[in-house]
């Protein structure tokens, strides 16, 4: 059995990592950049949605751990197909994810962004409006960003994207239902745990 955690930026995902490394040790991947660059030779753009692994990907880095994992966490694998290939390798998955207000997830994404370039003298290109001090400047960027690179909006509701990689909810509250075997709210972080 494989216990995946489809983690969602901003929504509580470092300390569930922490408490997913800490149960399960060696056996624990988290597929990040890091994991992403090591394994395959390759970093995704700045806009990790823009991609997620394959499933030969996901089998060359599974097969190169030096333990096959039992629990393996990413921003980066879709629930479309990477499930179908654990599923071949595993049988049985439980995926699990916490999910965040939207509001409270938006603004999350504005002070971990605005700390990231805070320091910066002169911002990358993609930064068309210094949004550091405004988070009005922050909107018209992500509208900029999203037309301009092909980027998926932070101030969207990525959540929903996703878990149907568009923006219907219907489909997304579905696909919870039907798909995972647990669906934490950020809000209840510790009853979700227990």
């Amino acid at each position: 059995m494989l216990l995946y955690n489809h983690h969602l930026g901003r929504t509580a995902g470092t300390t569930l990592g922490y408490i997913l490394k800490r149960n399960y040790g060696e056996e624990y991947l988290k597929i990040s950049k890091a994991e992403m660059s090591k394994y395959l030779g390759k970093k995704p753009k700045v806009d990790f949605s823009l991609h997620q692994l394959t499933s030969d990907e996901l089998n060359f880095i599974i097969d190169h751990c030096d333990k096959l994992p039992k629990c393996i966490s990413s921003h980066y694998i879709s629930i479309h197909n990477g499930i179908d290939s654990f599923r071949q390798r595993y049988g049985d998955v439980k995926m699990i994810t916490f999910i965040r207000d939207p509001m409270s997830r938006v603004l999350s994404h504005y002070f971990a962004l605005r700390n990231k370039y805070l320091h910066m003298k002169e911002l990358p290109v993609h930064i068309k409006y210094d949004y550091r001090n405004d988070i009005n400047e922050w909107i018209r960027n992500n509208e900029y960003v999203a037309s301009k690179y092909g980027w998926l909006d932070y101030c969207k509701s990525r959540q929903t994207y996703y878990f149907d990689n568009h923006y219907n909810l219907d489909k997304a509250i579905l696909r919870m239902k039907n798909n995972f075997w647990f669906v934490g709210i950020v809000e209840r972080f510790d009853e979700g745990l227990l």
